[in-house]
């Protein structure tokens, strides 16, 4: 983690200095921004701040989200309360549009935003996921503006991709991780097998690969790709991270190096 400079933000702060400190053990340079994405203050705020601290925001990593507390399988058991709670969608929209005047000056940048398999729509039981209904039209809802940002934004360096992880466990203590625990035994074997192919937890790399390669720059010619990815049982901060690489000789950028990471938003507890 040498050389990465970070903003983790979430509205936990007792996470958030945990993770901090992790990082900063690492050897990377961390700050951290108490605040609520459902509030777009707050994420103009926390855009600010970094952009003061660091001067430049190299990579957005958009995954703070969450289905709501309650399980809903239905469609007349949805209350607006329910639809309007699920947040997905917008905080990635809001982050999105705060940092991209920054990155239009830079001409070299990365945003990488989180759907999920449960876009294109699941059978059976509602499991992990909540107001399920809800969270796949915010989690399609992404792919979509994905899509089409990447397209608006390619012709000032900037390249937008979407991540679909299957499950991802939180730490104990979480939302998530206490319905998957309260859920019957055969439901969370098929669940786990679905998520992890090969039946074995991943290490730390391979659990951050996809996220840290789209941020990074690694991958040049992907721009609005949702990429369909197996992720491990643990995301925590120390697992999201990037920063921009050298640009290839294909990309018309203004040749401007960038040297550190300015915003990564996380959700620490995968509400």
């Amino acid at each position: 983690m040498a050389g990465y400079d970070l903003c983790l933000v979430d509205r936990d702060q007792e996470g958030l200095t945990k993770a901090a400190g992790s990082n900063e053990a690492a050897g990377g340079t961390v700050m951290y921004h108490a605040a609520d994405v459902l509030r777009r203050p707050d994420v103009e705020d926390f855009t600010d701040a970094a952009l003061k601290k660091y001067g430049r925001i190299d990579a957005l990593a958009n995954i703070a989200g969450g289905a709501g507390p309650k399980s809903v399988h239905q469609i007349d058991e949805i209350s607006d309360d329910d639809w309007n709670l699920v947040i997905n969608l917008r905080s990635t929209y809001w982050a999105c549009q705060a940092v991209i005047a920054a990155m239009r000056e830079q001409s070299h940048s990365r945003i990488v935003n989180m759907s999920s398999t449960s876009a294109h729509g699941r059978i059976g039981p509602v499991g992990t996921t909540g107001a399920r209904l809800v969270y796949a039209t915010a989690k399609a809802g992404i792919l979509g503006f994905t899509h089409q940002l990447a397209k608006d934004v390619a012709e000032f360096g900037i390249i937008p991709n979407a991540v679909l992880p299957r499950l991802i466990l939180s730490e104990p203590g979480s939302r998530i991780r206490a319905r998957f625990e309260a859920q019957e035994p055969a439901y969370r074997e098929d669940a786990w097998s679905l998520a992890h192919a090969s039946g074995r937890r991943g290490g730390r790399s391979r659990r951050r690969h996809g996220i840290s390669v789209l941020g990074t720059g690694q991958l040049h010619l992907g721009c609005g790709t949702a990429h369909r990815r197996r992720l491990s049982r643990w995301l925590s901060a120390r697992d999201v991270w990037g920063r921009s690489a050298t640009p290839s000789q294909g990309m018309q950028v203004a040749g401007k190096e960038a040297g550190h990471l300015g915003v990564i938003k996380q959700s620490l507890q995968c509400r």
